[in-house]
């Protein structure tokens, strides 16, 4: 039975509006939980314009790829990353601009280009060093002075 000074329409009209409200807080959180995807989604999709120190451990000059091994600087891990290196990357090598075919596996230098989450980087410049540490040419053999060469 009612109670004293309850309206029965108004009951019937307070779950309406109950069921409306409800409707709309299910929409507002399917499109929180829709964006909160797509915001997960663009993360490991996009990139970020990064600089970090390699080693080359393969190399494809005809599909212009490589794998190249880098060590994270925030726990030291070892990654490989799987890199493309487009036709207008600047390529040095000793500081010196150089072709791809130039580069070789084992080579070690700085590659700055965009880098995703998958394990992909896109390189804009890469700088191979092979040249041997300042100093080091002076006590080398052929540096050194030979007998009878005065």
């Amino acid at each position: 039975m009612n109670e004293p000074g309850s309206n029965p329409a108004a009951g019937a009209g307070r779950s309406a509006a109950d069921r409306k409200l409800r409707l709309l807080i299910a929409i507002i959180a399917g499109v929180a939980a829709a964006a909160a995807g797509a915001n997960y989604v663009l993360q490991q999709t996009m990139g970020m314009n990064r600089r970090t120190e390699f080693t080359l451990t393969s190399l494809d000059v005809a599909a212009r790829t490589a794998k190249i091994e880098v060590v994270l600087p925030k726990n030291g891990k070892r990654i490989t990353l799987s890199a493309e290196v487009p036709a207008d990357c600047e390529i040095y090598v000793d500081g010196v601009p150089a072709a791809m075919s130039e580069i070789r596996v084992g080579d070690r230098g700085e590659a700055e280009g965009v880098i995703y989450r998958t394990g992909k980087l896109i390189a804009k410049r890469v700088t191979v060093t092979r040249s041997a540490a300042p100093g080091a040419a002076a006590s080398s053999p052929s540096a050194e002075r030979q007998p009878g060469s005065d």
